[in-house]
């Protein structure tokens, strides 16, 4: 298996934000479908729970957990009606592209704009919602790394598991010249 390290990419971001963490703020997580295709390490849960028990480990109040299936509508529709019914909260951890992409949309309609969205996904779409200030932070899957271990196996036959996880991206690290870095 060559892929994220899903359980480190959730670690990371509770590194990214524990300092600004306080007591009796509120959270909402975005989940995706638990178990797609039976293989533990492709599985997008892990990402979502490791941060989860963090920040509840740190006293920050599990408003809602929501389950969508990887989409911006379905995460926009649900996101939306949780706002709408219980207020804002500080945080949004969304696991993909497509969530971070569906929670800004939410965010903005129920104009609620001091909350602090969190991809634990770093792609093209979400390094322009960090220079937007839309998103608060991503974190990378460090493709690079995944694509020189992939590219390596057609040589000689790897073995074992090859997992990556990257860094906590926030618009004051992103810069023109160093986003390829990230990836």
């Amino acid at each position: 298996y060559v892929g994220p390290n899903n359980k480190a990419l959730g670690e990371k971001a509770y590194e990214g934000i524990k300092d600004i963490i306080k007591p009796s703020q509120k959270a909402i997580y975005i989940e995706t479908v638990r178990l797609t295709n039976g293989d533990p390490l492709d599985n997008g849960y892990e990402r979502i729970n490791s941060i989860r028990t963090l920040l509840t480990n740190s006293n920050v109040q599990h408003q809602k957990t929501l389950f969508t299936n990887w989409s911006r509508t379905e995460t926009y529709d649900k996101l939306l009606k949780e706002l709408r019914t219980n207020g804002p909260v500080d945080y949004i951890i969304t696991p993909s592209q497509e969530t971070a992409e569906g929670a800004v949309e939410a965010v903005e309609t129920a104009g609620y704009n001091q909350i602090k969205i969190i991809s634990l996904d770093f792609t093209d779409k979400t390094y322009k919602l960090i220079k937007q200030e839309k998103l608060y932070a991503a974190i990378s899957q460090n493709f690079l790394s995944q694509a020189e271990v992939l590219s390596s196996n057609v040589e000689e036959k790897l073995e074992g598991e090859h997992l990556f996880v990257g860094e906590f991206i926030t618009k004051n690290k992103l810069t023109e010249e160093n986003k390829d870095l990230f990836w």
